[in-house]
């Protein structure tokens, strides 16, 4: 789905060269479908809240059935996240949940990082077992006994026991990284694991 350049040279710190698409007497979602072609400018919304970038501006207000479609995409892994919004793993969850029309763009737009966890309040969800989650439910991690409010990760259930998020190595190592938390968390006693269902 992404077309990328095949000998795309990067520099040192692994980033694309600084290409970004034309903005005079063009729209936003003329490049939507071609994340990965261009160094993505990131829009920021607040001071300290998530960017979203050209690409996720435009998926967040394209039509519902275009936006599933590119939900569908990034749950699956045929696009990366990061070329649609950048932030801390809560930013990204509240990303694909707008996407999926769950928080609108107000709340997006006037909420970032750990002022999330108020929002999604993960202590009131359901506590994981083992079982599946269901798919498009936010996942919260907690460690036990740590520090308030003792949630330090948050990703997203894309089927089975398997989730995406960004920013935590042990658990995500990056949206394309599809966890499956029964091996991720095996003979770990310190973290609860609790999800909100769609």
């Amino acid at each position: 789905m992404t077309d990328r350049a095949p000998d795309q040279r990067r520099d040192q710190s692994g980033s694309r060269p600084a290409q970004t698409p034309p903005t005079s007497g063009s729209r936003a979602d003329t490049w939507m479908g071609k994340p990965g072609s261009y160094k993505l400018r990131a829009v920021p919304i607040h001071g300290n809240q998530p960017k979203i970038t050209v690409f996720g501006a435009a998926a967040l207000e394209a039509a519902r059935d275009d936006r599933l479609r590119m939900l569908g995409y990034l749950m699956n892994g045929s696009e990366r996240v990061e070329d649609y919004a950048t932030g801390v793993c809560y930013d990204i969850v509240a990303f694909i949940l707008a996407l999926d029309g769950r928080i609108d763009r107000k709340t997006l737009e006037g909420t970032g990082g750990q002022d999330w966890l108020k929002y999604f309040d993960f202590d009131s969800g359901t506590k994981w077992s083992g079982e599946a989650i269901p798919t498009g439910s936010a996942v919260g991690f907690k460690r036990i006994g740590d520090y308030e409010p003792g949630y330090f990760h948050a990703t997203v259930a894309v089927g089975g026991t398997f989730v995406r998020g960004v920013n935590a190595n042990g658990i995500t190592y990056g949206w394309l990284d599809k966890a499956d938390l029964t091996e991720r968390l095996a003979g770990s006693r310190d973290i609860e694991v609790r999800y909100l269902t769609p």
